[in-house]
């Protein structure tokens, strides 16, 4: 629909997996597709209650990319970013 298809290696859609975010399983399936270990990965979302929470559960590092403030009774994430152009920060520090 966006033309980006091309960009990505892994596309995971809600049809490949049983269970949804907040279980891992989504991004288990994509992780185990390009044999990538959770802990050598970032996963970035826009949801505090379903990304945040579904990256955490496997340790992952977690960015979560919205202009809203991040709700600390919720799953935190390593990282907050109000947009997506600001993660080119997070990966310069690493």
């Amino acid at each position: 629909m966006h033309g980006i298809k091309n960009y990505f290696d892994v596309i995971v859609n809600r049809d490949d997996c049983i269970e949804r975010k907040p279980h891992p399983q989504p991004i288990l399936n994509a992780l185990g597709k390009i044999g990538v270990n959770p802990k050598h990965a970032m996963y970035v979302g826009d949801k505090q209650t379903d990304d945040i929470i579904a990256g955490n559960s496997i340790t992952m590092v977690t960015v979560l990319t919205n202009s809203d403030t991040v709700d600390d009774y919720c799953a935190l994430p390593n990282y907050h970013v109000k947009n997506p152009r600001e993660l080119l920060s997070i990966f310069q520090r690493k």
